[in-house]
Order: structure tokens, then sequence, then C-alpha cells
């Protein structure tokens, strides 16, 4: 072979690894907190680089179904790009049908979304029956998975009880793995139905959606995914019921406190208008605080109770409404609800009548007594 022809040899080899090491780079995307990469099927890992939690996913599949055809993503081989700096788009030709799934990676985000498009159908009006984003098998060993769901304590339900009461369903879906790390999957919608099987776990919902390709490209709910490492530290499952005795001992059956922080900072991202910190209130209501008479000392002492955990929790407002038999009597309210009596620091009554002037009349001791005590527990 000549000098010449090994140059050209060369020079045709560079061009064709080019493209090849080029298109590898691009299959990553990243941010200071989370690297996710990617392969011709979809998202293989995902790093959250503070705690060292890297996740290895061997599937990661999604399914449409759309009148009367069932779409698969393992039925097309599709076409990758980077469309971003944190964006990877995949796209799929599927019979009649063109599919578009974007993955998106914010800033400051320390998850990975994914959103399903539908570009192209092959009539003008569809109706899309379900909606699965997530279709996942680890690789991490998973030893078991937690769904949180549609929970109304107040009424004294159970978790299982609340699903037959109300539409919502489950919320998401937290894995948590023998490495001491853990993966959470969610969509944007309280219908989900989360399902896992060993290494397997899926996420989808039923919209029932009719759509018009005249209104745009149908989009599904945006689905997200992440991963973080356990604290240990569980919260129970569900709270006690109303008028029941609390256990000797607080289950830890419920949630890891990972878990909520990164479910938490994950619906935070999307907030149109995130305040900097949320504003809590500890409402008395709830806890039948307007059966404790302040106006005794045994009331106020049960009543700082209720103030010392309201500061535990690091809530700093409680919505105060106890009864003060120093300075109200319920009978005596004017009001429909006969609430009269705990408005204005149970001054509500005297104000009415005429017998306290908030400008100018001392506040009554037992009432001072309490809002000292609050101010000292920042609350």
């Amino acid at each position: 072979m000549s000098p010449a022809d090994k140059v050209l040899l060369s020079f045709v080899c560079l061009l064709v690894l080019f493209p090849v090491k080029s298109s590898a780079a691009s299959l990553e995307i990243s941010n200071p907190t989370t690297v996710a990469t990617f392969g011709p099927r979809g998202l293989v890992s995902l790093k959250d680089s503070k705690s060292g939690a890297q996740i290895t996913l061997t599937k990661d599949d999604w399914l449409l179904v759309i009148d009367n055809n069932t779409l698969r993503s393992g039925d097309a081989q599709p076409k990758i790009k980077k469309t971003a700096p944190g964006e990877i788009t995949y796209e799929y030709e599927l019979s009649s049908y063109r599919v578009q799934v974007l993955y998106r990676l914010g800033v400051s985000w320390k998850f990975v979304s994914k959103q399903l498009r539908v570009l192209r159908t092959s009539g003008s009006e569809f109706t899309v029956h379900r909606v699965v984003p997530w279709d996942v098998v680890l690789q991490n060993t998973v030893d078991s998975a937690y769904v949180p769901s549609t929970y109304v304590p107040q009424f004294g339900a159970t978790i299982e009880q609340s699903s037959t009461l109300l539409p919502g369903k489950d919320l998401g879906e937290f894995l948590r793995l023998a490495s001491g790390h853990g993966l959470f999957l969610t969509i944007q919608n309280p219908f989900l139905q989360a399902e896992h099987d060993g290494q397997g776990a899926s996420l989808g919902y039923a919209p029932e959606m009719p759509w018009r390709q005249s209104w745009g490209q149908f989009a599904s709910d945006i689905a997200c995914i992440g991963a973080y490492s356990l604290s240990r530290r569980r919260q129970p499952r569900e709270m006690i019921p109303e008028w029941q005795p609390a256990p000797r001992l607080t289950p830890d059956d419920g949630m890891d406190q990972s878990e909520i922080s990164a479910f938490t900072a994950c619906v935070r991202a999307f907030l149109l208008s995130p305040a900097p910190e949320p504003i809590s209130v500890e409402v008395g209501w709830t806890l039948n605080d307007y059966q404790i008479d302040v106006g005794t000392p045994e009331g106020q002492a049960e009543y700082k109770r209720i103030i010392d955990t309201t500061a535990e929790l690091g809530i700093k407002n409680l919505l105060y409404a106890p009864a003060n038999s120093k300075l109200s009597v319920r009978m005596n309210s004017t009001d429909s609800w006969s609430w009269e009596y705990v408005l204005w620091l149970n001054l509500g009554e005297r104000i009415r009548k005429g017998d306290w002037d908030p400008l100018k009349d001392p506040i009554p001791a037992s009432v001072a007594e309490m809002l000292s005590y609050a101010k000292q527990k920042h609350v």
C-alpha cells in the first residue's frame, strides 16, 4: 500500500470513528448534582453526585394505547438526537404513528423527566386510553418497594379504604435497594397505577382522553425519575385515627425521610411561583383544641404541649382557638357556628359587646401568658 493510500485510509477511518465517538458523548446529560446516561433504548443509568447513589437500568420502556392500537417502545428502533444541552429525544415510527420521547434534566434538578408526544396518527381524531411512561428493570438489587397512595385519615379511613372511597389512586413508586440507595418514579397525575415485580416496576395512568390533531401534539403528563441515598428514618405509613390511643412504639412502615425530600424537591421544581419556603400552619381545631379551657392552669398546660409539638415540627404558625372560661362562653356566641367565643384570642364576644377595645385595653393575663409562651417557642 502506497503512503498516499495509507493516508487516505487513515482519513476515512477518522471520518467513520468520529461520529460514533461524538454520538456516544451526546448520550449523556448532566448538571452539578445529577448525571444521566442513555443508550439505544432510553435511560441506562442515573447518578446522584452528592450521595454517590448510582442506579443502572437494564430496561426503560414505555407504552401507549391509542384507539384500538397498543404502541410499545420495543417494537421499533428509535432515532436518537440530543436537541439541547439538557435534552435527548427518541423518535419511533410505529405503523401510522410517530411517537417522540423527550428526556430532560434541568439545571438544578436532581431527577430526569420523561414525556411521550404523539407527533403523527392515522386519523385527525383519536382517544388515548392508557399511558405508561415508566416500565423499567433495574440491575441494582431491589429489596422492597413503597407506593404512596390517596389517603383521607380525617375521615377515619385506612389507605386501602381510601382507595375505594375516592377516585385518586397511587402517587408514585419508591424502589429501595440493597445498597442503601433508592429510586423514585412518579408522574404529574394523581390517578396512577403502580406495579412492582422483583427487579421491575411500572407506572402509568388511564386518561381516556379524546384528542384532535388540530389542537396540536398530544403530550403525556410529565414523568420523573430520581436517585438518592436512604436515610433509614421512616415515618408511620398511616396516622393514628381520632379517638384512638397512640401505640407504645411508633411504626416505621412508611416513607423514608429521603424519599419525602426527593419527592418534595421534584414537585417544587415545577411550581410556577415557588415560595422561598413553604408556609406551614398547625390548625388547632383539628386537635379539638376548642375543648381545652386555657382559662384554667390545667388547660394552659395542655395547650402548651400543642405549642411544643408545633415548634418541634418546625411549624411557625398555629391557628389558636381554644376555649377560655375567664373571657367568653360559647352559649353567648351570636354567629351560626357558635364560634365567636374563640375568635380574637377569645375576646370576640367582648369586642362585640364593647367590653374590650383592642386599641386601648390591656391584654388579659390568660391571653398574655399563652402569647408569651408561643413567642418563646418561635410560634
